[in-house]
């Protein structure tokens, strides 16, 4: 499952696809009921190692609310090399783990389009 995920959001990544993810539940700050944007989807690279894929989410209301790893404030997660492989996050957008992703949204919608 995690490797159909993982191909599903690369893929509309790459394509600039409209994408949002639908939370059920409260899930570490996050609202039960509520819908994020998918930014983008990308792996962390530290020293050739992989670290691990990620999410660049947004909540619509614009207020970062995420508490869980890698969230705005999370010091420990973001280190310097880290921060040097993302874009900016601000306006309520956020970075989530895949496997955290995958514990707090239940639903994912790709928008496919062709120009």
């Amino acid at each position: 499952v995690e490797d159909e995920i993982w191909s599903k959001l690369s893929s509309a990544t790459g394509k600039k696809y409209i994408m949002t993810a639908s939370c059920l539940k409260d899930f570490e700050g996050l609202i039960g009921g509520h819908a994020y944007t998918i930014l983008e989807h990308k792996l962390f690279q530290i020293k050739m190692e992989l670290m691990g894929a990620s999410n660049k989410l947004r909540n619509p209301i614009g207020q970062e609310e995420y508490t869980g790893s890698w969230n705005n404030k999370d010091t420990k997660s973001w280190t310097s090399e880290f921060k040097k492989q993302i874009h900016s996050v601000s306006d309520g957008s956020f970075y989530m783990a895949l496997k955290d992703f995958k514990k707090a949204f239940q639903n994912f919608d790709i928008a496919f389009y062709h120009d």
